[in-house]
C-alpha cells in the first residue's frame, strides 16, 4: 500500500477510546473503519470508502408524494489518502508467479 495511515489512525483511535472508557471496558468486539474494502485488483487502493446517502420520496401518479422513503447509497472510493495526501496508484498490472 502507498501509505499506512489507516492502520496507524485505527490503532490510535482504538488506544484513545479504550483509555477513555477505562475500567468499564470488558472486551472489544469490533474496532475499525466502516465501509472497509477488499480490492482484488492490482496496485494501491484506499482501504475504506465514503458512503454517499441519497434519500427521497417518489412522486405518485396523482402528483402527491409516496409515503415510503426510497434509499440509494453509493460508495465513493478515494484516489488519494485523506490523511497524508499520498496518491493510490490503482489498478496496476500484477504478474503471476509461475511454478516452473
Amino acid at each position: 500500500m502507498a501509505c499506512n495511515c489507516f492502520e496507524k489512525t485505527a490503532a490510535l483511535f482504538k488506544q484513545h477510546i479504550s483509555a477513555k472508557v477505562g475500567d468499564a471496558l470488558g472486551e472489544i468486539e469490533e474496532a475499525g473503519f466502516e465501509h472497509s474494502l477488499y480490492n482484488f485488483h492490482g496496485g494501491d487502493h484506499s482501504p475504506v470508502a465514503l458512503n454517499f446517502q441519497f434519500r427521497y420520496y417518489r412522486k405518485r401518479k396523482g402528483g402527491g408524494l409516496a409515503t415510503n422513503k426510497t434509499k440509494l447509497d453509493h460508495l465513493c472510493i478515494m484516489s488519494y489518502c485523506p490523511l497524508c495526501g499520498t496518491k493510490f496508484e490503482g489498478d496496476g498490472i500484477q504478474t503471476e508467479a509461475s511454478n516452473d
